[in-house]
């Protein structure tokens, strides 16, 4: 993980413990470094508990789960929009023009490969309003203004 990525409070807690170089603390887990924040702060061997209890408080609601939009033209992805900061990977299995040396063997559910080209990073705008006004029209099925009577 990039240093800058890590919470400014979570980063000073973890170097105060003068355990690990910033090297090392880049290549912890996010649940490394939560366990390293509790012990800094004098919650001995409660990480895993903590992390744990948080997980399933997260799964109870679905006030955190990020709610994403990718927008498409014409059958290409242009872009996500989300609730909440998200990474999007767009894989495209069936692109006639992927370059044969390109191709990657990708994880199915069945328990195989399947081929697919390179995968990207979609650029991702976090706008919770807009996301949500998308995810409702889409619920509700809203018509547009021009077919209402």
């Amino acid at each position: 993980m990039e240093l800058h990525l890590i919470p400014k409070e979570v980063l000073a807690a973890v170097r105060q413990r003068e355990t690990f170089t910033d090297k090392e603390i880049a290549e912890l887990s996010p649940r490394q470094l939560f366990d390293e924040y509790c012990t800094w702060h004098g919650l001995l061997r409660w990480g895993d508990s903590l992390w744990d209890t948080v997980d399933k408080l997260k799964s109870a609601t679905d006030e955190f789960d990020p709610k994403i939009v990718v927008t498409m033209n014409n059958g290409v992805v242009r872009e996500a929009t989300a609730t909440r900061p998200s990474r999007v990977l767009v894989v495209e299995y069936d692109d006639p023009h992927a370059d044969p040396d390109s191709l990657v063997a990708i994880p199915q559910a069945e328990g195989q490969d399947d081929e697919a080209g390179e995968p990207t990073f979609l650029n991702t705008v976090v706008d919770p309003h807009l996301t949500e006004a998308v995810f409702e029209a889409a619920i509700e099925r809203r018509p547009l203004a021009s077919m209402k009577p």
